[in-house]
């Protein structure tokens, strides 16, 4: 698979027990398989809510199955709260379950996306 060097990248560049293994499955399979993903946003959003956080769940258009949570946090102990339910049940960065899930589906050939802007 286009992706399986960065599921190994993403499993060791996180701490988070749940996300090394959505990863360590990702890489015999090939891919985060659409129950990974959303069982992390689930699992995200639920971790937000236990923790007085209001979210606002919604899907994309574009007919990927993308997720978007938004969140009113604001003060400093919310930003806390956001940043360790995404450790614990997205990852970090480009290295969480949601960002490489996206580029999974938007680009399923893991292609330089300058070249194909390019081609455009």
């Amino acid at each position: 698979s286009a992706y399986v060097e960065d599921f190994k990248h993403a499993q060791e560049a996180n701490s988070s027990d749940y996300v090394r293994t959505i990863f360590q499955n990702a890489t015999k399979a090939g891919e985060i398989p659409y129950s990974d993903y959303k069982d992390s946003r689930q699992k995200f959003q639920s971790c937000l809510e236990k923790s007085g956080i209001t979210v606002d769940v919604t899907s994309d258009d574009w007919g990927l199955g993308l997720i978007e949570i938004a969140y009113a946090g604001s003060g400093a102990s919310d930003k806390d709260i956001i940043n360790e339910c995404q450790r614990q049940f997205d990852g970090i960065g480009n290295d969480s379950i949601s960002a490489l899930f996206q580029m999974q589906v938007s680009n399923p050939n893991n292609e330089n996306m300058d070249k194909l802007i390019a081609q455009c």
